[in-house]
């Protein structure tokens, strides 16, 4: 269902039959993104003075260096280094590998196609953390339906880096990752059909509940700005259910 042409012009890119993602994230995007901090730009500008002029952190997905394996190693010498009795299982959203195809599981009723991503965050050039999510697009053809699902399973930062607002920085890529799918989902169903959302995610920190809560509220207004001035007019466009909590 979901095809390169469906991410033109998103921050997203679909290259290779995988999701793609290279980003930047300092001080403009987190003032942009993350409005809920104050109830004027004012305050939120005043929130995050403190990070303000910390370097950006360059957000990728799958990267292609380090390897699955080389990050997990990464992560756990950095943790028994800084924090040793830290109970967090680094690896909760690592795979064997990065799966850098978008998959597509036979039809049952339920048409799921999709790709586990693991989003990389370097700081310097080096990986500080990561968060492990899933983008799926189900098509229910009984319900005339297409749902695009985000499944977070993990946010990771070293111990070292954490307190800089780094988590802040990843919940404004996913967030835009998710939107995307949203887009794209969007661009590729079939006319007179419903678009619905889903967030599901476990929170095991303050720093999860946050990049949790900025996806699914990236995820609205994504559904929002489709629903007000989405050029499909037959499309029915819904909501974002979240199944989140600690």
């Amino acid at each position: 269902m979901v095809r390169e042409e469906h991410f033109t012009g998103l921050t997203c890119r679909f290259a290779a039959g995988g999701l793609a993602f290279s980003e930047w994230i300092g001080a403009a995007e987190r003032e942009a993104e993350c409005l809920d901090l104050g109830d004027t730009f004012g305050e939120v500008a005043e929130r995050l003075k403190p990070i303000a002029s910390r370097a950006p952190l360059q957000v990728v997905v799958n990267p292609r260096e380090p390897s699955v394996s080389e990050l997990r190693r990464i992560l756990r010498a950095g943790q028994k280094a800084d924090l040793p009795r830290e109970a967090i299982a680094v690896d909760h959203g690592l795979g064997r590998r990065y799966i850098r195809r978008w998959g597509v599981e036979p039809p049952s009723g339920v048409y799921a196609e999709g790709q586990p991503l693991v989003v990389v965050g370097f700081f310097d050039g080096v990986p500080i953390g990561y968060v492990g999510m899933q983008m799926v697009a189900l098509r229910i053809s009984d319900l005339r339906q297409v749902t695009a699902l985000c499944k977070l399973a993990l946010i990771y930062v070293l111990p070292r880096w954490r307190g800089q607002g780094f988590s802040m920085d990843f919940s404004v890529a996913c967030s835009w990752i998710a939107q995307d799918v949203v887009s794209a989902a969007y661009r590729a169903m079939p006319a007179g059909w419903r678009l619905e959302a889903v967030l599901t995610a476990d929170y095991e920190s303050e720093g999860g509940e946050r990049v949790a809560l900025q996806v699914g509220e990236g995820m609205q207004y994504r559904l929002d700005v489709l629903r007000e001035s989405g050029p499909r007019k037959s499309v029915i466009v819904g909501g974002v259910e979240m199944d989140a909590g600690y």
